[in-house]
């Protein structure tokens, strides 16, 4: 990803694993984690949470060709890194949590996606504070509502990456081609009703 770059995410992967497999475990009789795993390759791949995660019947891993949206839709908190699933969260009002910390993602940020400046997800700046966080939206379901301020700053973002998701991309689409074609027609059209020289 970056030249000469030897870091990586494991270190953000290992206190993902520990911190939802102890809260998990922890609140075993309030709280269901489920996680939506990559491939082998991926941080968050299946092999590293059965190995990472202290097991327990409430952590649940679904694999890659799991659905995130349909998870997202019965989610009561989200956490995420560089996802497109983040965004796609962001048309809920559910606390999103960034998981991203730490000098080698600090370092990087500013050429990633820029999530964690978009305003519309919590950014906890170390694995203590992110587990804190969490214990709390766990203990205190008051402190999972989303501010307007929140919402106004996740439309605005969702907007800028998926233009509008109003329903109608399909139409804009259509129309958008066949604009498209019909000007070719058009060029291919007058190139042909002119003389050769």
């Amino acid at each position: 990803f970056f030249p000469n770059e030897s870091r990586d995410w494991s270190y953000l992967q290992e206190a993902h694993c520990q911190i939802l497999g102890n809260l998990a475990n922890r609140y075993k009789d309030r709280i269901q984690v489920v996680v939506k795993t990559g491939h082998a390759f991926d941080m968050i791949s299946e092999d590293n949470w059965r190995r990472l995660a202290p097991q327990t019947d409430n952590l649940i891993t679904i694999g890659e060709t799991g659905q995130a949206i349909e998870l997202i839709a019965n989610a009561d908190i989200v956490i995420g890194l560089q996802s497109t699933a983040v965004i796609e969260s962001m048309f809920m009002d559910i606390p999103i949590i960034y998981g991203g910390w730490g000098e080698f993602h600090d370092e990087i940020v500013d050429q990633l996606l820029p999530i964690p400046q978009s305003g519309g997800v919590e950014v906890p700046q170390s694995a203590e504070a992110f587990e804190n966080h969490l214990i709390e939206l766990i203990e205190n379901p008051e402190s999972r509502k989303i501010s307007q301020e929140m919402k106004t700053k996740r439309q605005a973002f969702r907007e800028q990456y998926f233009y509008k998701p109003d329903g109608q991309v399909g139409a804009r689409m259509l129309e958008h081609i066949q604009r498209f074609v019909a000007e070719r027609h058009d060029q291919s059209s007058h190139a042909a009703s002119e003389p050769l020289r």
